[in-house]
């Protein structure tokens, strides 16, 4: 019976909460983006310091005083979460001290021990916990990269934050960046193959030419 009443007793505090937060939000499309990210983690795809990220994220830009609320509710606590992007009137630290996908500064005090590999990589700091990701298979656990991040050193990913939800959704941006970069490469190598052919077809013909004037020389 007392198993029962502790069940009832944590959906009461569940369904309390999430009908506090709608009410607060007073805005049905974030409120929506933060189930979604629930749904996520239930799904086993994020973990719980993903979910209190983004949902933080989220309730930064509108309602920032629900926050410590949201990291009780999910049993985060806030020192264990890498700090907010400096809003957009601060002057911000260059993109590239930052480590894609944690928003951890290498510079601050917390990271200047962390080990590096040339200087587009940093091995992930200890506790950090990685995303979960549910295709994962013994082959995938042998030989992909669980321990190092990359560094961006271009600012594209500081543009068109409004348009992007999440995580996933800003690989998808950079993946259409970097698919968009290698058509204008491809392209340039093709013309570039062009004017190198022209090229060899007038220096074919020189010899040519060359080899027969000797000739009938």
């Amino acid at each position: 019976e007392s198993d029962g009443e502790d069940f009832m007793g944590r959906l009461q505090r569940k369904t309390f909460f999430f009908g506090f937060l709608k009410k607060k939000l007073e805005n049905n499309r974030q409120f929506n983006e933060i189930l979604k990210v629930l749904f996520l983690y239930n799904e086993g795809i994020l973990g719980r310091v993903d979910v209190a990220v983004q949902v933080r994220k989220m309730l930064s830009e509108t309602h920032p005083e629900l926050i410590p609320q949201f990291l009780q509710f999910v049993g985060v606590e806030s020192f264990s979460l890498p700090p907010l992007p400096s809003p957009p009137n601060v002057l911000a630290p260059p993109s590239s001290t930052r480590f894609f996908g944690t928003g951890l500064d290498k510079s601050s005090s917390s990271s200047l021990h962390l080990q590096g590999y040339g200087p587009s990589y940093r091995v992930h700091p200890p506790g950090y916990e990685p995303p979960r990701c549910s295709g994962r298979t013994a082959l995938s656990d042998e030989v992909l990269n669980d321990s190092w991040e990359s560094l961006p050193t271009g600012s594209e990913e500081a543009g068109f934050k409004t348009a992007r939800k999440n995580i996933y959704e800003e690989e998808l941006f950079n993946c259409e960046d970097k698919r968009c970069q290698l058509d204008i490469d491809i392209e340039r190598n093709r013309a570039s193959i062009r004017q190198l052919e022209i090229v060899l077809d007038k220096l074919v013909k020189e010899e040519r030419e060359v080899g027969g004037g000797g000739q009938g020389g």
